[in-house]
């Protein structure tokens, strides 16, 4: 009914009483007001996917999975009413078709989030520590449905907000299945609704999942060119996650196609271990990676120290 809506909507919410798929809906919905307490959000989504961890999505199992998740969105249209009702900043003048297709995305958010640890996330997590960039993983099956069903959502949303959602699903869905088209048009469906730029608006993975489509085709020149569209978000203090995959990524590719000089300027205006841009994102071995070429960069340029290096060559950047 209307007030248990209000009771999932309500940022003051204590999730600890919803069940675990509406528990996982809330936190989805409300994720940017965990911004100062990135740990809890963490803990909590963990918290829930380990309920389906142990449960293998295969043939049989799949349908099991995406009802659950979906069920969500089959519920009367009251409760619709009773969501935009609840929330009229966010719902301001949404017709009912595109409730449902919100609706349908929340579910299929949900269905994400219950999974994205129980399929190639320790090997990613790891391949991260050596420096690569973590791709997204997912399985084969659930990867295809999440995509299939959100791109049928996309003529019916025209919120914003919930435009971006379905554009960040999309392109975690397009990098798990090394699709560079669904990855392409999702980058530039997000920043067409920010002026073409980076901001706090741009959900994860997007532009870097881009980037690193590129660098998979061996496209250095457009792998380049978002690789600086993502540093350009990290300048603006924009959060990004996996941080230090993306400026250690980019500095490799500024030397191997511009010049060392390049690449150690980028690291000094871009990585947290060299820049006051603030980060809560926890160092990775991608940044220690970063750190100790940074050092034989510095070496085979004759200078003596980093610091060094840093004072006189941001002093002659463009």
């Amino acid at each position: 009914d209307k007030t248990a809506v209000h009771f999932m909507m309500d940022p003051k919410c204590q999730t600890r009483f919803l069940t675990p798929l509406q528990r996982m809906g809330w936190l989805e919905l409300h994720r940017d007001e965990y911004e100062d307490d990135p740990a809890s959000f963490k803990a909590q989504e963990r918290q829930v996917a380990e309920i389906l961890a142990e449960h293998p999505i295969n043939n049989d199992t799949l349908g099991e999975f995406c009802t659950l998740a979906l069920g969500m969105m089959n519920g009367p249209v009251e409760l619709l009413r009773g969501v935009r009702e609840a929330d009229n900043d966010f719902f301001p003048t949404m017709k009912q078709a595109e409730l449902l297709a919100g609706y349908e995305l929340f579910g299929l958010l949900c269905l994400y989030h219950f999974t994205r640890y129980t399929y190639g996330y320790s090997e990613e997590n790891d391949r991260s520590h050596k420096g690569h960039y973590p791709r997204e993983r997912m399985n084969p099956l659930l990867c295809e449905f999440l995509m299939t069903r959100a791109k049928k959502l996309l003529p019916a949303l025209h919120h914003p907000r919930l435009r971006q959602r379905l554009y960040s699903l999309l392109a975690l869905c397009g990098e798990a299945a090394d699709d560079l088209g669904t990855v392409r048009d999702a980058v530039l469906g997000s920043l067409a609704l920010t002026g073409g730029k980076v901001t706090e608006l741009t959900p994860y993975p997007i532009p870097e999942a881009l980037a690193v489509q590129y660098m998979r085709v061996k496209d250095y020149d457009n792998a380049a060119e978002w690789f600086r569209t993502s540093l350009n978000g990290i300048k603006l203090c924009v959060v990004r996650l996996k941080v230090d995959s993306i400026v250690l990524q980019a500095c490799l590719l500024e030397a191997r196609m511009k010049s060392v000089e390049d690449a150690l300027r980028v690291a000094f205006t871009y990585s947290p271990a060299f820049s006051s841009t603030a980060s809560w994102i926890p160092p990775t071995g991608a940044r220690q990676l970063l750190v100790d070429q940074v050092e034989v960069w510095v070496n085979s340029l004759g200078f003596t120290t980093v610091d060094q290096a840093r004072d006189a060559l941001l002093s002659t950047s463009n």
